[in-house]
């Protein structure tokens, strides 16, 4: 079984070799249940790197105020539209930048989810959202569908549910938002 397929939570062993210890079936069950924010990020030009300025825009537009410490972010970049395209569904999307991801984990979030099949631009291969991550010891989730038809950008649960795959980098995963 792939444990990188479909939608997937990426363990922090993904890119820490050094670090087999935090396997996926190390992710703590309380980071499964999150509070949640979403942001539009789908302006942003496929292979190319979404800034704090971008993010800190997408949260004007959206009404968010601050992102929520100990919770969740979701960003849409509108890659899902492109899932019948299989070689531009996995090229063509943006991701973020190492300032942006170190900001958005400076917040507190615990969790990063996009729509794309990874949170960096598929044209930067030192993949710094990755890299942010794994310094930080904080996981993420890739391939998440309908972000935006969540009705609220912020005031909501996700829930997270991976398979506990022993000892894997990553594993497949059921991601439900929760809302009034």
């Amino acid at each position: 079984m792939c444990d990188h397929v479909s939608t997937h939570l990426d363990a922090v062993s993904h890119l820490s070799p050094d670090r087999q210890d935090l396997s996926i079936d190390t992710f703590p069950l309380e980071k499964c249940f999150s509070d949640a924010a979403w942001i539009d990020l789908s302006a942003a030009p496929p292979r190319s790197h979404i800034t704090l300025q971008m993010v800190k825009s997408a949260m004007d537009a959206a009404r968010i105020e601050k992102l929520p410490e100990g919770g969740s972010l979701l960003y849409y970049t509108g890659a899902q539209k492109l899932w019948d395209d299989h070689v531009a569904y996995n090229t063509q999307y943006a991701g973020l930048d190492g300032e942006a991801s170190r900001w958005i984990l400076d917040q507190g979030v615990i969790n990063v989810l996009t729509d794309a099949v990874s949170t960096d631009n598929p044209a930067d291969i030192q993949y710094p959202n990755h890299m942010v991550h794994r310094e930080y010891l904080v996981n993420h989730t890739e391939v998440v569908n309908n972000i935006e038809r969540i009705p609220v950008h912020s005031g909501f649960w996700i829930v997270v549910m991976p398979l506990r795959l022993v000892g894997l980098s990553g594993s497949p995963a059921r991601v439900v938002a929760v809302w009034e």
